[in-house]
């Protein structure tokens, strides 16, 4: 058997109304401990938990005692005694145990321990005999035989059957006949005593020896070991039972009462929570119809949106139409100025060609003034023969002069025309570039618009999407706002019937509290 050490002696004292309540499953692991056997032991419900109980047992109690304990309560029986635990610190306290099995569906689930504080007497002769047992002693009173109660009775009416006997002769009256009838009077009166008494009391020890048939218990308890004895432990287990029973319903009322305590403040905590929510949701009913008129103010900005998208993308259609058109002015101007180009390149060749025509006929008037001052030469060699060629000559002459002057004043002419033509084919072809870039840019333009127009028909379609998502929003939020209405209305009903409960928590604190009195009441005092 196990043993806890270190011990100190010192007998640990508690209240006389401590009612010392565990559980343990069928191997004896301590499932549940109330608060005064914590407080008690010293030790802390972690430290119980899961253990074996024998975590309190202490070394003076006799192996005997837990061996009539555990053959007890797995028959299906209570047992009880008085036993001697060991607190944590070494200290040590007694208890008056009452063991019980707990019984589902015919079925032992645990077994439940009733602790209570013992009678002195109880404790000094349980002291005494658990040394003697853990010596392998007996007390001197069980060696002597003892005497049933009936053969007790037995004996006593024989006694006085014999006294009755005796009774004449004692008073000086020798007549049997006297002595007869008193004989048979007393044998009348011990037939009946043993009828009316006798046998019942050996129904009543048999009872008694099925209800409790232990021998420590009945020392420990009763300081005798014969029927008496029996019928009195009989009746103190009888007694533990019903303690039992209070102590049970004491420590379940105990914790109803905890419980409701913490269920009426658990409620109170909701209620204000509830209170505090109601709160919140006016705040958030009062938001969303903030919102919901925000919602509609967008919506209908989105709408003048929407309009001012269809007016602009109406406006760019336009503005596109006009630059398709000023393209196509640009694009038949760029046209014309390469024609004209055209023509003054011709015109510029054609004025290269005349320089060439003119060359020829200076060539041609140079010439013919050489011929005809070769003339000369020869009409004035000739003399008067020769006086009218020379006229003619001379003639020809000036011809050629005024032809090189005019030919002179075309090549000036020329020169000048090329050199117009020259710079006008010069801005003609800066006309053409700036043209062409104009067309490019046009074109530029008109794929900017294009692209504007697709941007602007996606806005529009945006726009439109936005006003129906907005429109569709408006009323979610105006049904949110439905919904939290129907919220603080149900916090209403939610807060009242958290007021109801926590009356009705109060009540139950209040029964449980009666019932802890009244188990209090009803606890049965010790024999």
């Amino acid at each position: 058997m196990k043993k806890n050490f270190p011990v100190t002696g010192v007998e640990k004292n508690y209240a006389d109304t401590a009612n010392i309540l565990s559980t343990t499953n069928l191997k004896g692991a301590i499932s549940y401990t109330n608060d005064d056997f914590n407080e008690i032991s010293g030790f802390s419900v972690e430290e119980l938990l899961h253990k074996n109980h024998n975590v309190v047992r202490h070394p003076d109690m006799p192996p005997a005692a837990f061996e009539s304990l555990w053959k007890t309560i797995k028959s299906g029986k209570s047992w009880m005694g008085i036993v001697k635990n060991r607190c944590k610190d070494g200290d040590h306290y007694w208890v008056d145990a009452y063991v019980t099995p707990i019984i589902r569906n015919g079925v032992q689930e645990e077994y439940q321990s009733i602790r209570t504080k013992p009678a002195r007497k109880d404790v000094e002769r349980a002291e005494a005999l658990y040394q003697q047992l853990n010596k392998d002693k007996l007390p001197w009173q069980w060696k002597i035989p003892h005497l049933s109660l009936n053969l007790k009775l037995s004996l006593a009416m024989m006694l006085v059957l014999v006294l009755s006997l005796a009774a004449p002769v004692l008073m000086g009256d020798l007549s049997w006949s006297h002595g007869l009838i008193s004989f048979f009077v007393g044998l009348v009166a011990v037939g009946v005593m043993n009828f009316i008494f006798v046998r019942p009391l050996d129904r009543v020890v048999e009872k008694a020896r099925s209800i409790c048939d232990d021998k420590v218990a009945r020392w420990v308890y009763t300081g005798r070991n014969d029927d008496v004895g029996q019928i009195l432990l009989a009746m103190k287990m009888l007694e533990s039972d019903a303690g039992g029973i209070v102590g049970r319903i004491a420590d379940v009322s105990k914790q109803l009462k905890r419980q409701a305590e913490g269920l009426s403040e658990t409620v109170k905590q909701n209620s204000d929570n509830v209170n505090r929510q109601r709160s919140e949701t006016e705040q958030v009913a009062t938001a969303v119809n903030e919102m919901s008129a925000s919602i509609q103010e967008v919506a209908q900005n989105a709408q003048l949106a929407a309009d001012a998208t269809q007016t602009a993308s109406n406006e760019t259609e336009v503005g596109k139409r006009v630059v398709d058109e000023a393209t196509d002015s640009i694009k038949s101007l760029a046209e014309e100025i390469a024609t004209t180009a055209e023509v003054i390149q011709e015109l510029e060749k054609d004025s290269e060609s005349i320089s060439s025509v003119v060359d020829v006929i200076r060539g041609i008037a140079e010439q013919t003034n050489l011929l005809a001052l070769n003339a000369a030469i020869e009409a004035a060699r000739a003399g008067d023969q020769g006086r009218g060629f020379a006229v003619v000559a001379d003639e020809v002459r000036t011809l050629a002069s005024r032809t090189q002057e005019s030919t002179t004043e075309i090549q000036a002419m020329i020169e000048r025309l090329q050199s117009a033509a020259s710079r006008a084919a010069s801005v003609m072809e800066e006309s053409q570039g700036k043209a062409g870039r104009s067309v490019q840019k046009a074109s530029d333009t008109t794929a900017s618009l294009e692209a504007i127009i697709g941007n602007v028909d996606t806005i529009k379609d945006m726009t439109v999407q936005i006003a129906a998502a907005v429109e569709e929003q408006s009323a979610v939020a105006a049904e949110v706002d439905r919904s939290i209405l129907m919220i603080r209305e149900l916090a209403e009903d939610t807060a009242e019937g958290t007021n109801n409960s926590e009356q009705a928590c109060e009540q139950l604190n209040g029964f449980a509290q009666s019932l802890a009195e009244l188990s209090e009441q009803f606890r049965v005092k010790k024999m």
